[in-house]
């Protein structure tokens, strides 16, 4: 879905909701856009989005990188994190196969991207979480524009962008 909050509805440490704010996401839906608002109520917020098949973004395999891009902007400047999780066939994580992208967030909207690569046989499924600031400041995050890509393994032969929506219709999701 391109509205994130129909997706991710429940956080550790944080409370979620649409957004209010204008976005620079336009939404083929409607002509609004609506952030997911996560509005920090503890130490290191995020997003329920690993160790359960509830969360498995896309099939994934060893060999094959993944993208994730968003875009982020905070009531103040802090900094927030993108994790992306392969999987087991069971949904639980590997251990060693995360990658955890730190970013200096401000008060305008900016793009983040981050790419990891699976090296484990046993992968199965990739997995996404968004997390807030390691300390809490009241601060509020809003996300948006949440895009996730399968890379080929080689270089040569991308396979990318795939939205939620399309993993959704293709029974990837």
């Amino acid at each position: 879905p391109y509205d994130i909050y129909s997706w991710i509805t429940t956080a550790s440490n944080a409370d979620l909701s649409r957004g209010t704010i204008s976005s620079p996401v336009v939404h083929p839906s409607d002509s609004a856009a609506t952030p997911l608002e996560m509005e920090v109520s503890g130490n290191s917020a995020y997003t329920y989005t690993y160790n359960s098949s509830t969360w498995n973004i896309g099939v994934a395999a060893n060999g094959q990188s993944w993208t994730v891009s968003c875009y982020v902007k905070a009531s103040k400047n802090c900094t927030c994190n993108l994790f992306l999780f392969f999987a087991r066939s069971d949904s639980t994580i590997i251990s060693g196969q995360y990658a955890a992208v730190y970013m200096s967030v401000t008060t305008s909207w900016q793009r983040f991207e981050a790419t990891r690569l699976a090296s484990d046989a046993a992968v199965a499924f990739f997995q996404v979480r968004l997390g807030g600031p390691a300390s809490h400041d009241s601060e509020t995050i809003w996300w948006d524009g949440l895009q996730v890509e399968r890379n080929a393994a080689s270089a040569t032969a991308y396979t990318g962008p795939i939205t939620l929506l399309d993993l959704a219709a293709s029974g990837d999701a």
